[in-house]
């Protein structure tokens, strides 16, 4: 029927477009699940367990790459971007001293039982091929102490910068 003064003419509008469904993706992880060799970038030495004794609370160091399973370690994603880092031969995971964030803290091996202070994230350095390993709910990052880059030098926590003694590249390993 035409419209009158009575019922005047409606338009109805169409019906919005449904909203989208946000897209929710996790981060990727930095690099896969396996074995790795990690080497300081300054010091060019490797991630090393001294002697590949299994001491619980022993301090890594920076030692000369060779093929021993004292420098190999298993990264595992265990979620949210980080990862769980245990030497190939102790089976003993990375973890901060103490528990203790502060500057200069060293790093040693434990039992792994899931703590923050033996979750690490391992980033790719922005416009190298390199990684930084940090720790968990942190903005502390492994270096060799005091940048040092001789060998045996043991292993620190330190704010991250831009100093590339906080650098590692990772090789993998069968």
């Amino acid at each position: 029927p035409a419209p009158t003064a009575e019922t005047p003419e409606v338009t109805l509008a169409p019906d919005p477009a449904p909203a989208p469904a946000p897209i929710v993706t996790a981060p990727p992880q930095s690099i896969p699940n396996g074995n790795y060799q990690f080497k300081g970038v300054d010091s060019r030495r490797c991630l090393d367990i001294p002697n590949g004794n299994a001491t619980v609370g022993l301090n890594l160091q920076i030692h000369d790459c060779s093929s021993t399973l004292a420098q190999v370690f298993t990264v595992e994603h265990i979620g949210n971007n980080y990862f769980k880092i245990a030497n190939k031969i102790t089976n003993l995971g990375l973890q901060v001293q103490g528990n203790n964030l502060n500057s200069g803290a060293e790093v040693e091996q434990g039992p792994y039982s899931g703590q923050v202070y033996q979750q690490f994230a391992i980033e790719l350095d922005a416009g190298t091929s390199n990684f930084r390993i940090k720790v968990a709910g942190s903005t502390m990052a492994i270096m060799p102490r005091n940048a040092s880059i001789n060998d045996g030098t043991h292993l620190e926590i330190w704010p991250v910068s831009a100093s590339s003694s906080q650098t590692w590249t990772l090789t993998p390993v069968p």
